[in-house]
């Protein structure tokens, strides 16, 4: 079986305390079939500055610039998935935030769940929520596991998962989804 190409997507905005580690994340998968495209929108020079240190060639950078107006009348982080990941060349999309990292494992288990399940379009995996408070990093007792959605009685009050936990089948997304970019 051969090794499908992951596209993994970041929209990043003022977030240079932790972006570097979102990134960092995704270099140190032990699946190495991935496409990373980290779209900056219209962020300060410092995240910019953390964004272009990383020099993988598997790194595909965009500097997508927004309005103010643009920022209040559409949800941007939606605006960008809906346009980038129609340039994706992976078989599989991963949204990840700017400001979440991945366990090193968690590419390889994913593929691994897609090719033990062919029927499936979307897989999700168990996420620790951390505390970061100054320098201190702590895991929350919360752990949303990913043998279940979470429900309102369940600690999720609006029964979603978390985008940064999805990996979903490009195929699908061509056909059916796209993210609601505005506020309902």
């Amino acid at each position: 079986m051969h090794d499908p190409l992951i596209t993994i997507l970041t929209p990043s905005f003022n977030k240079a305390k932790f972006v570097g580690d979102a990134i960092q994340s995704v270099l140190d998968q032990t699946y190495k079939n991935f496409e990373y495209i980290i779209v900056e929108n219209s962020t300060d020079s410092v995240t910019k500055d953390v964004v272009k240190q990383y020099t993988d060639k598997r790194i595909v950078y965009v500097d997508q610039k927004f309005t103010p107006s643009q920022r209040k009348s559409v949800y941007i982080p939606a605006r960008i998935m809906n346009t980038y990941y129609q340039k994706a060349k992976g078989e599989y999309i991963l949204f990840l935030a700017d400001d979440d990292v991945l366990f090193p494992d968690c590419l390889k288990v994913m593929v691994r769940f897609f090719k033990q399940h062919k029927e499936a379009a979307v897989c999700y995996h168990d996420q620790a929520i951390m505390s970061i408070q100054g320098k201190k990093v702590s895991f929350e007792s919360l752990i949303r596991g990913s043998n279940k959605v979470l429900t309102s009685t369940t600690g999720n009050p609006r029964d979603m998962l978390d985008g940064g936990q999805i990996m979903i089948k490009k195929r699908i997304l061509e056909h059916t989804y796209l993210l609601i970019e505005t506020d309902l």
